[in-house]
């Protein structure tokens, strides 16, 4: 997320949107529902959890294992590609 956050201040302050107090918030959403809500949410899309991980062996053979989460509010399904 670090990654993100850096320019997205940077930006802010090339901007004159810079004050004492931070404007940029990092965080995943996706892990609690949270009680602040906002106007506005930043990204570096494509957005989203890749839908597998690929494992090498020792013996150099490619493995891919699934991953997924489930949300009830977090509707919107996507490939990551």
């Amino acid at each position: 997320m670090t990654l993100v956050v850096s320019p997205c201040a940077m930006n802010l302050f090339l901007h004159g949107l810079d004050n004492d107090t931070s404007l940029v918030e990092k965080g995943d959403s996706l892990l609690e529902l949270g009680n602040r809500r906002f106007c506005m949410v930043l990204t570096n899309l494509p957005f989203g959890k890749k839908s597998s991980t690929k494992i090498i062996s020792d013996d150099g053979s490619v493995k891919s294992e699934q991953e997924s989460y489930t949300r009830e509010d977090f509707f919107a399904s996507t490939s990551n590609k």
